[in-house]
């Protein structure tokens, strides 16, 4: 199994990333969702300190 990526967990937070993504990869780039009908609801965060992640 792969390693997880912080790097792109926290990217696709950005309301404006993940519904690029979303609508990219889901409706072949036709904007469906737009970032302002997206919630942010994440409330902890996550680290990688000696090749372990820690929320």
């Amino acid at each position: 199994m792969g390693v997880k990526d912080i790097t792109e967990n926290i990217l696709a937070d950005y309301n404006d990333v993940f519904s690029g993504i979303i609508n990219d990869v889901l409706f072949d780039g036709e904007q469906v969702f737009s970032e302002s009908e997206l919630e942010n609801i994440k409330d902890n965060s996550q680290n990688k300190f000696n090749n372990k992640i820690h929320e």
